[in-house]
């Protein structure tokens, strides 16, 4: 295989990973503000959840498991630490492709002597203003929203709980997810450093 056959293949195959990652993004979008959502169920409502939680353990899978408020929450915490990694892995790995992409279709071009754009002069030329819109949501808006909503949801932790082995567990967590978020925001600000 030729030079131009070997690029041409990592290309669509840089490409596809790339459109996986962003189906990826999505789902995992979605999993953790379900996460969020039922933690934040578990904050107003804690014995209600519990409740559901063990009978539908008990109802779907034998377990009757004699939970404590506590450890449903760390449990609930730890769920919403592993989408957060999960969520910001992805974004970081599709915000670091749309360069590499780019520097593809040049080297494409270069080498075939036919313009090859797909995914970067010419996209960006006609790039939709709502698609502008759902990035700054993906990438600004949401990661904004999540840290006020986990500072809220820890705050009113500390307060309705007692000062035990599974709050000091859960403010860990809070802390590695908040930490996760501002680094993410410093990844942008360094990328978009970068480019101007």
């Amino acid at each position: 295989m030729d030079n131009l056959g070997l690029l041409h293949e990592h290309y669509k195959e840089s490409f596809g990973l790339s459109r996986d990652a962003q189906s990826n993004r999505n789902k995992t979008f979605l999993l953790l503000n379900l996460a969020l959502a039922i933690s934040f169920l578990f904050v107003i409502e804690p014995a209600s959840v519990l409740l559901i939680i063990t009978s539908w353990l008990k109802e779907s899978h034998g377990v009757d498991l004699g939970l404590q408020v506590g450890i449903v929450q760390v449990f609930l915490w730890l769920i919403v630490l592993y989408f957060t990694m999960k969520y910001i892995q992805l974004n970081c790995y599709i915000e670091r492709q749309y360069k590499y992409i780019s520097s593809l279709e040049n080297k494409l071009t270069e080498v075939s002597g036919v313009k090859i754009d797909r995914e970067s002069a010419n996209y960006l030329k006609t790039y939709p203003i709502a698609l502008d819109g759902i990035h700054i949501v993906y990438t600004w808006i949401f990661p904004i929203l999540y840290e006020v909503a986990i500072t809220f949801k820890i705050l009113v932790e500390i307060k309705n709980s007692s000062w035990g082995v599974p709050i000091v567990i859960d403010c860990i967590i809070f802390l590695c997810c908040f930490a996760l978020f501002c680094m993410y925001f410093y990844f942008l600000r360094k990328k978009k450093n970068d480019k101007g």
